[in-house]
């Protein structure tokens, strides 16, 4: 996991011990020695549905909270922008998102908001 990518408020897994656990960055002050057992979140659907993007159609999920929605590909979600006004989609460039923490960041610079867990 590359630490430049974790912003304070970001998810992910601990090993410790040979346990797993979730934790939130509180403070960008970690050692190199310390990032060797993080380790991002997966995206899934559990994932999804803990961060508030239901399920919609095949492959598809929403937010209710703004128009953005997620469209499951072979490498990854990618974000699109539904239109209210008139239905249309428009697709925001990003790379593939495959992690909780790349969500987390793209949500953020695209809402200004924190995505909040249920």
């Amino acid at each position: 996991m590359n630490p430049e990518e974790l912003r304070i408020g970001n998810l992910y897994n601990w090993t410790a011990e040979g346990n797993d656990y979730v934790f939130e960055v509180e403070s960008k002050d970690f050692s190199d020695e310390n990032y060797k057992n993080f380790e991002p979140i997966p995206l899934t659907d559990e994932w999804l549905t803990k961060l508030w993007f239901w399920p919609e159609k095949e492959n598809h999920r929403v937010t209710p909270c703004c128009n953005y929605a997620l469209v499951k590909l072979k490498d990854g979600y990618y974000i699109y922008n539904h239109s209210e006004v008139d239905g249309s989609l428009t697709w925001i460039r990003t790379n593939a998102i495959q992690y909780v923490h790349q969500l987390q960041n793209l949500y953020f610079a695209l809402t200004g908001e924190e995505l909040q867990l249920r």
